[in-house]
């Protein structure tokens, strides 16, 4: 295995404390957005027609391949906005 030279490995740690960076500042965009009572009334919606809490097989008898990935797209939507939502509540938890 060949050694890093010790500036890639430099530039590496840089390069991963601005994304750890990028990602802090982006979960806490998502945070203030949907801890207001207009982003919970919107997360609320986006769980509804996101299938966040249903199954994404319509027709459990002969399902359509094409469906369950397009549902199944919705519902990684909100996932996708759970997962900020997370990394914000331990980030604040972190600094209090």
């Amino acid at each position: 295995m060949m050694d890093m030279d010790p500036n890639d490995a430099a530039k590496i740690k840089a390069d991963n404390e601005k994304y750890k960076a990028y990602q802090d500042k982006l979960a806490s965009q998502f945070g203030s957005t949907f801890r207001s009572e207009a982003g919970k009334a919107v997360l609320q919606h986006l769980s509804v027609i996101c299938n966040a809490h249903g199954s994404t097989v319509k027709d459990k008898i002969h399902p359509d391949p094409n469906s369950v990935l397009f549902e199944e797209g919705k519902r990684m939507i909100y996932e996708y906005i759970l997962i900020y939502l997370r990394a914000d509540a331990e980030r604040r938890k972190g600094t209090k």
